[in-house]
């Protein structure tokens, strides 16, 4: 992976009436941060998740490795969707860069108008990377259908099974 150039690349590519922009995730991390509240009332599955725990320490780290990047999208420069993305090799085929979505937000006056649009902006921004897969995790089945639309095919299933109640341990924290 090129934690180079491209990681701290800004790119812009004006839409219809957007301007689309892949930064490094630093860059965005406040600005995503003051939308989290209204990202999570819009959820689906807050019984299942609860109220975000966000990690910030861990997305700023990744993002100063070159392993993480937002595209954002703005009207009038003010920011009205976002998607982040984790960056990684394949274990098992290591040129083979994967592009791991985090969360997708698109503010609601704006997500019939500029959704597929906006998938279709990540995709041209993480192909000039050098990505080549990226992987979406949804479990709503319209937003399936959408990536559909976007040429996404259903390659591989996830099956979760959720063992206990959140719990404070964290990976590498010796059980604190």
């Amino acid at each position: 992976m090129d934690n180079g150039d491209n990681a701290n690349k800004h790119i812009r590519i004006r839409g219809s009436y957007m301007i689309y922009e892949l930064i490094p995730f630093h860059e965005a991390a406040e600005e995503i941060a003051r939308n989290v509240e209204t990202h999570y009332a819009d959820m689906d599955l807050k019984e299942d998740y609860g109220r975000p725990d966000v990690d910030w320490d861990m997305y700023l780290q990744l993002s100063l490795a070159g392993r993480c990047v937002a595209v954002i999208a703005r009207v009038d420069g003010e920011m009205v969707a976002y998607a982040g993305f984790l960056l990684s090799n394949n274990l098992h085929y290591k040129k083979f860069i994967e592009a791991t979505n985090t969360g997708i937000f698109i503010k609601k006056p704006y997500r019939s108008k500029i959704t597929l649009e906006f998938i279709k902006k990540c995709d041209e921004f993480l192909e000039e990377m050098g990505v080549v897969e990226t992987l979406y995790a949804f479990s709503d089945k319209r937003l399936g259908r959408l990536l559909e639309r976007a040429k996404y095919k259903a390659r591989q299933t996830i099956w979760s099974n959720r063992y206990v109640t959140f719990s404070n341990t964290i990976i590498g924290s010796g059980g604190k």
